[in-house]
């Protein structure tokens, strides 16, 4: 698929996906424009097509003449796509100073579904979170939209938790690989100046 119409299927994607249905002329040749907020640049009337083209055939959208038009709505592969781009592009972010909490993902799937298991740690790990466990991965930041996203594009709505702790013993180690430091609270600073 060429890049721009790759880019164009996605950003219908996360239009249709953010805004629930598009509606009326949604194959006119400027409705990707109208929205600039979602395109890095104007596409064609022919990548619009094409893009719309690629959706249908794929089944990630159903389109149905309705009293306003015609509607176009994802359908549960298409939230599957979507939620797979998502998290594909994913960065987990540093939000501020480190609180001094661990963040945890722990997944428990079984053997038969190893191929899932080892799909869900090829990604945790390009996301940069670092293995305590075989199943517990950890992170120094909030991460619980990640595990959302984890569980829509595996499915692994049971089998995965998330956990926040303030203490985990002997942490240097983690605090050296994630670049981290704990901020002395207020009595400790106090107790170290005496």
């Amino acid at each position: 698929m060429a890049l721009q119409r790759r880019e164009a299927v996605l950003t219908l994607l996360r239009i249709i996906g953010l805004t629930g249905v598009l509606v009326g002329g949604a194959l006119c040749p400027g409705l990707l424009q109208l929205l600039r907020g979602y395109t890095k640049r104007p596409f064609s009337y022919r990548t619009c097509y094409r893009a719309f083209h690629v959706l249908d055939a794929n089944g990630w959208i159903k389109v149905r003449a309705g009293n306003r038009g015609i509607d176009i709505r994802l359908t549960k592969q298409g939230y599957e796509e979507l939620h797979a781009y998502e998290l594909g592009t994913k960065h987990l972010h540093r939000s501020g100073p480190w609180d001094g909490k661990w963040h945890f993902l722990i997944f428990d799937i079984e053997e038969k579904r190893k191929r899932l298991r080892d799909a869900v740690r090829r990604t945790l790990r390009s996301m940069g979170f670092h293995r305590l466990q075989d199943s517990v991965w950890v992170y120094p930041f909030d991460c619980r939209e990640i595990l959302e996203l984890l569980r829509i594009r595996y499915g692994v709505r049971h089998e995965a938790l998330y956990l926040c702790a303030e203490t985990l013993d002997h942490d240097k180690w983690l605090q050296r690989h994630f670049e981290v430091k704990k901020e002395l609270t207020t009595k400790k600073r106090d107790r170290a100046k005496t």
